[in-house]
């Protein structure tokens, strides 16, 4: 058979065309309408410090109960959009007090409740003295 004889029987020079769903197509990007991209590697693995490692793969805490994002998530997704906490910055130990100052110091009946519970913040510091400031690597620089 020629390659003549092929390619007016398929199209595409004799390769049919790849099947839907199959290997190498693309699917259409989708909205996040969570905002969970928007967290960096390093946000992750503190927010796994913080509130288990699965939280944010499974949506279940530790005992494997459903759970929601946490407030604390929600707030460090809004601060990446808004540039408050820029592309390529750490969330450090004085953000996190910034946050627990805001919601500890000026409490008032119009104060949204703190994000982060004092065990949160705790596993927090913890995990950012064990880790070291600036002992990530950005492989984008």
């Amino acid at each position: 058979m020629s390659i003549r004889a092929i390619s007016s029987t398929t199209p595409g020079l004799g390769y049919g065309h790849p099947q839907p769903g199959g290997p190498g197509v693309r699917r259409p990007a989708t909205a996040d309408p969570s905002g969970l991209s928007r967290l960096t590697w390093e946000d992750r693995e503190l927010i796994g410090a913080m509130f288990g490692p699965d939280l944010l793969i499974s949506g279940r805490d530790d005992d494997g109960e459903p759970v929601g994002v946490p407030a604390f998530v929600v707030l460090v997704i809004e601060d990446r959009r808004s540039g408050r906490l820029p592309v390529g910055s750490e969330i450090t130990s004085s953000y996190l007090q910034a946050i627990w100052d805001r919601h500890t110091l000026s409490a008032g009946p119009w104060t949204p409740m703190n994000p982060l519970a004092e065990a949160t913040l705790e596993a927090a510091l913890a995990f950012l003295r064990h880790r070291g400031q600036g002992a990530t690597v950005d492989i984008r620089a």
